[in-house]
């Protein structure tokens, strides 16, 4: 999870302070809110780019002005 995080934060086109995120067996779980559809995307490829993660389940909420 802080291996996610840390690369969420690196994003510069994320507001990755409103994504928290957990990890368990190499599933990571993405929750908090994005501005629009294209952060909501980002994020999931970030996250899934990661070393030893193996899937990334998406619970992120689109919310305008996140």
């Amino acid at each position: 999870a802080a291996k996610v995080k840390t690369a969420l934060e690196s994003e510069r086109s994320l507001h990755a302070q409103a994504i928290d995120v957990s990890a368990k067996d190499g599933v990571v779980s993405l929750w908090g809110t994005v501005a629009d559809a294209r952060e909501r995307r980002t994020a999931e490829k970030v996250a899934a780019a990661v070393a030893g993660v193996k899937s990334v389940e998406n619970k992120l909420a689109i919310v305008k002005g996140s």
